[in-house]
């Protein structure tokens, strides 16, 4: 792995596949009704990885913001 984090208490990780291709993937705790599993995969840097999980974290947990 090249890196496990937190965003918004939401477990994620980002894996190097290539040069210069990340893949990401967020786990939310099974007690969060609403939130699931997602994955993907960008092109660039490894920030952009994170960028990409952080931005499918707050999106399926907007819900709990307003």
């Amino acid at each position: 792995m090249s890196g496990d984090k937190t965003h918004r208490g939401i477990f994620y990780s980002i894996r190097r596949m290539s040069e210069q291709r990340w893949k990401w993937e967020i786990d939310p705790p099974d007690c969060i009704r609403g939130l699931r599993i997602e994955s993907g995969e960008v092109e660039g840097r490894r920030i952009d990885a994170i960028t990409a999980a952080r931005k499918a974290i707050d999106i399926q947990t907007q819900q709990f913001t307003h």
